[in-house]
């Protein structure tokens, strides 16, 4: 689910990425690979992705890259 405020956007899923380590049971917080993203991993099964829209890399709603 993807949603976008202004500048903003917030997209949460089901986290499905392998992790080697034991997360953190609550709550998980680390920065992403872009300036201005943050992954948030809520009771080791959602991911919420925060992130700063550049205008640069900035999307209209239904543009896919495939």
């Amino acid at each position: 689910m993807l949603i976008s405020l202004g500048k903003y956007e917030i997209f949460a899923c089901r986290d499905n990425f392998i992790r080697h380590y034991v997360p953190n049971r609550f709550i998980e917080i680390c920065k992403g690979e872009d300036a201005g993203h943050y992954d948030i991993l809520l009771l080791r099964r959602w991911q919420i992705i925060l992130s700063y829209k550049d205008e640069e890399h900035a999307c209209d709603v239904g543009c896919y890259p495939y």
